[in-house]
């Protein structure tokens, strides 16, 4: 045990004179809620936020702490000694290598601020807004419109950059163009100024702005709101800052979970020394001014602003900064005879059919892709199922939701053959918290209208694998399936049935995904989803849900097929997971997720990706097929 801990025990025992704990001051909420903090908003005038990666995660660009998904464990790449290696300055000017090459994915101007970002211009714009202190080096805040003076960014960012052997500032539009073109970019630079540059991010081992420590003494004295938004608040000093607001002030963290917690340790050495316990109190036995709300900073700042009556004017900015910034990657992007670049900027505009027409695209259309058919059989039927399983010993049924895609053999764009029957499915634990996502693969004969599909798990156990194998038939306008399935290990079985639904958004979409403008090492990827999209999810039921393969992966031996599930990532968009062979953590992320109906009456889906793994970047666009 601590030492001070045992002085306080011993004191105890002996009967020695321990501080009393100063008591709990009077509440400065009406309530520790939406409601509270959103009555606290409006009286306001002097707001302090504080914010961490967590703010851009739905952009698009990975946090750094989240295990599996965090900058920090998908470094594996680049060989370093410490993940924390890449932002050291020592090691920085003993290897600028790493740096440079992740500094080229992250590079400002390909991810479109968040919600949470124009929540922040919204309170600059109520004249509420004090000072925003950030630990992001993205500068989404300026992409959202906030004014540079009303951003600290303590960490630094792209803003600005210098020689580190000469101290002199060097020109942010040399540095990234340097950095973009890739090792022979900034090997050029470093001989052109006399030593390695660097953008001012701040690293490990340097000291943080002198602009921090001078503003954070102006501005905390008059903060009468603080809100902390999406950070671990590990990094010190940044993280001591939520002590320095007076005691009155209320504070407020938006967050995935509790952080900055006073520990019982803190609060006993505290208690001891007669000084105040540094840290958030969120215990309802303890607290007067902290407020927990958690969830996603999109989900929370969406609620808070409708609360405050801002709803309209923060979905408005959101809508003019998404079209703004659309605008200025298609300017950006576009040029010359490039296909990867119209691409790219059809994908960003939401114009998915532009896609499939671009020259060069190794995607097609169906009209590209479908042969000529020399019988009624369809070229593909794709749409989500719903029904349910019954038998296997048990009197009560098993509710089935599947998104299928039967695509005949003809078709070598999809599948080439390799696969003819393919989808994904989702299950709901018995308390609706938790949903796993399964893959559904197999064959389709549309000559006798026979199917037999394998549902598995995305690991390389198997041990849940069940077959179902039956027949379709059209209903009026729909399909149904009905058979008989059987558990694999076990041999039990019993028989489903399955009703295609009305949804106009599910079914089988074809698109490319084209990487970020100066990834050139980076290949471009077609996109063959049986997705689901349900308009209005209701009783915890996910908006995305499907899957999708490679059907040319020569890359990994033995693989000529490598499958992955869609995953809902509810406002967020969704995400791609890869299965067995390849890891877990093998996962891309589709954020500013955008669907439309284009004037021909097909359904275009398009928005960023980011590979969760490789730290890869780019846009996607995509087509349901009719």
């Amino acid at each position: 045990m601590d030492q001070l801990l045992a002085n306080i025990m011993k004191m105890q025992m002996e009967g020695g004179e321990v501080p009393e704990e100063k008591p709990r001051p009077p509440a400065v909420l009406d309530s520790f809620d939406i409601a509270g903090v959103s009555k606290k908003i409006q009286e306001a005038k002097n707001i302090i936020v504080m914010t961490g990666a967590g703010i851009s995660v739905s952009a698009g660009i990975p946090d750094f702490r989240s295990p599996g998904t965090g900058l920090y464990d998908n470094l594996q790449k680049y060989n370093l000694p410490d993940p924390q290696s890449i932002f050291t300055i020592d090691y920085f000017k003993e290897n600028p290598a790493p740096f440079y090459m992740l500094a080229k994915e992250l590079y400002p101007g390909m991810y479109c601020p968040t919600p949470t970002h124009y929540f922040l211009k919204l309170l600059a714009d109520k004249g509420k807004l004090l000072r925003v202190y950030t630990q992001n080096i993205d500068s989404l805040e300026s992409i959202a419109g906030l004014d540079t003076d009303l951003v600290i960014a303590a960490h630094g960012n792209f803003d600005s950059a210098h020689c580190i052997e000469t101290g002199k500032p060097v020109d942010t539009e040399e540095v990234k163009q340097a950095i973009l073109s890739g090792e022979e970019g900034w090997r050029a630079m470093t001989e052109r100024h006399g030593g390695l540059v660097k953008p001012d991010i701040v690293f490990f081992g340097e000291a943080l702005p002198e602009r921090f420590f001078h503003l954070m003494q102006v501005d905390f004295p008059k903060c009468d709101l603080l809100l902390v938004m999406g950070t671990s608040l590990v990094v010190q000093p940044f993280a001591s800052l939520v002590d320095n607001v007076a005691e009155a002030v209320p504070r407020v963290l938006i967050n995935r979970e509790l952080v900055g917690e006073v520990g019982e340790y803190e609060r006993q050495i505290a208690k001891l020394t007669g000084r105040e316990a540094t840290g958030f109190e969120f215990s309802e036995e303890r607290r007067w001014r902290d407020v927990a709300l958690l969830g996603t900073c999109d989900e929370r700042v969406e609620e808070l602003a409708t609360a405050v009556g801002w709803g309209d004017d923060l979905e408005k900015l959101v809508a003019e900064g998404k079209e703004s910034f659309a605008k200025q990657e298609g300017t950006k992007e576009t040029g010359g005879d490039d296909p990867a670049k119209a691409i790219a900027e059809a994908a960003l505009a939401g114009e998915a059919s532009k896609v499939h027409k671009v020259s060069g695209s190794k995607t097609k259309t169906q009209a590209e892709s479908s042969p000529t058919k020399t019988t009624n059989d369809p070229v593909h039927i794709s749409g989500l199922f719903q029904g349910e399983a019954t038998g296997g010993g048990s009197e009560s049924s098993t509710p089935l939701n599947w998104i299928l895609s039967f695509v005949s053999e003809n078709v070598k764009s999809i599948g080439g053959g390799a696969i003819s029957a393919f989808g994904g499915s989702y299950t709901k634990s018995v308390d609706g918290s938790e949903i796993q996502y399964k893959i559904l693969s197999g064959k389709v004969d549309f000559k006798t209208k026979k199917f037999e599909i394998t549902e598995s798990s995305t690991d390389e156990s198997r041990s849940d694998d069940i077959v179902y194998s039956g027949d379709y038939e059209m209903d009026g306008k729909l399909y149904v399936l009905t058979g008989g399935w059987k558990l694999v290990k076990s041999g039990e079985t019993g028989p489903f049935k399955l009703f295609m639904q009305d949804s106009k958004y599910s079914g089988l979409w074809i698109g490319e995904a084209v990487p970020a403008e100066g990834q050139m090492d980076v290949p471009r990827n077609p996109i063959q989803w049986a997705l689901g999209i349900v308009e209005e999810p209701k009783n915890g039921e996910p908006k995305y849900f499907g899957a999708g393969f490679f059907d040319d992966a020569g890359d990994v031996p033995g693989q000529p097929v490598l499958r992955y599930v869609i995953k809902d990532k509810g406002d967020d968009g969704f995400q791609k997971m890869y299965c067995s062979p390849l890891p877990q953590g093998m996962t891309v992320s589709y954020t500013n997720v955008k669907l439309e109906q284009e004037e021909d009456g097909s359904y275009a889906l398009s928005g960023h990706w980011v590979n969760n793994f490789e730290q890869t970047t780019g846009l996607f666009g995509a087509r349901k097929e009719l």
